[in-house]
């Protein structure tokens, strides 16, 4: 994928075990949009636009899968929308069943291929609301 950190604008995070919930970028800064209004945690969403902006793949492990099901990928764990500047439609990460010790499989709806992906996006991911909601 290719993501620049400052273009990214809106970001919507759906999980099964860590919080859910949405940010966007306001000429003040980012906010949260979902569960609450609230101003964002400025360092916690840098963490979360750089560990987005740096995201590859470890493995290319499938291309074209007819069964996502031994994914994890026919109902993933955690859904990300990641809207762009001046992008048409979000792009979205799916994440499914852990691969190894440290990854996890996922697909982009860039492609059909399914990638092994390093565990630093999921362990940076706001486990309650405090983690991503600014106490100022």
């Amino acid at each position: 994928m290719d993501l620049k950190k400052d273009n990214i604008s809106y970001v919507k995070v759906q999980s099964k075990e860590r919080l859910s919930f949405a940010i966007k970028r306001l000429p003040d800064g980012w906010h949260l949009d979902a569960p609450v209004k609230a101003v964002a945690n400025a360092m916690k969403v840098d963490d979360l636009l750089w560990d987005l902006a740096q995201l590859e793949a470890r493995d290319y492990v499938e291309e074209n899968p007819q069964d996502l099901k031994q994914y994890g990928l026919a109902i993933p764990d955690i859904v990300i929308d990641i809207q762009q500047l001046g992008a048409d439609k979000p792009i979205k990460i799916k994440i499914g069943y852990a691969h190894g010790d440290d990854a996890h499989y996922a697909q982009t709806s860039e492609g059909n291929q399914v990638y092994a992906i390093s565990d630093t996006l999921i362990n940076d991911l706001p486990e309650k609301l405090a983690d991503i909601q600014s106490v100022d």
